[in-house]
């Protein structure tokens, strides 16, 4: 079965209050979270956003940066899982 990636936020604040931008890895049904290094204020954040509209941030003074860099992060993920596919359950 092959990986899915999804861009989310984690649950609870930072101790700046910010929350963290994740990557979610999903692999046999199994989820993984890799840190992107992006980290906003709740109502920065688009709960709806897509790849296809590379809207995840929103009102941050440089969101057109933040999901440039996602979109980038996102497809070095998904050529990694194409390069090194998983060919076991172990």
């Amino acid at each position: 079965m092959p990986a899915t990636f999804k861009i989310t936020i984690s649950h609870k604040p930072n101790a700046d209050s910010l929350f963290d931008v994740w990557l979610r890895i999903t692999a046999n049904r199994q989820p993984r979270y890799a840190s992107t290094g992006i980290a906003v204020a709740a109502k920065q954040w688009n709960p709806t956003g897509k790849l296809d509209k590379e809207n995840w941030i929103k009102t941050h003074r440089e969101h057109a940066q933040c999901n440039s860099d996602l979109v980038q992060i996102l497809v070095e993920a998904k050529q990694l899982a194409k390069d090194y596919p998983i060919t076991d359950a172990t």
